[in-house]
């Protein structure tokens, strides 16, 4: 939980997607690569983190950041949907970690000692 608050608060905080997107990968990559038979459920977790605290801000009406000197619309729902693109990463990042652990077992197993 306090990775996917991070991830919300970084994302809501932050006018750029790099900063809370390498979270998302490093955060769903270790916890897939701990537990690789939850890794759907730190994806969906993490992922849904994003839209959440989007939805959560445009309910409170808070403005979240933009670019100086360009002028951003204010959020809207439709804006806030796009958000639950990031699902998409947040499984990348966690099935990469599964990988990272099987292949890291395959390499263990092979090496003789």
């Amino acid at each position: 939980m306090l990775f996917a608050a991070w991830t919300g608060y970084t994302d809501t905080h932050n006018d750029e997607v790099q900063a809370p997107l390498l979270l998302l990968l490093v955060a769903t990559g270790g916890l897939g690569f701990a537990m690789p038979r939850r890794a759907w459920l730190w994806a969906l977790l993490l992922g849904l983190s994003v839209p959440a605290a989007e939805y959560i801000a445009l309910a409170v009406g808070y403005r979240l950041p933009c670019h100086p000197g360009y002028i951003c619309p204010p959020p809207t729902m439709v804006s806030t949907a796009q958000t639950f693109f990031v699902l998409l990463p947040a499984l990348l990042g966690a099935y990469s970690g599964v990988c990272g652990r099987w292949l890291l077992g395959q390499l263990r197993d092979r090496v003789v000692l």
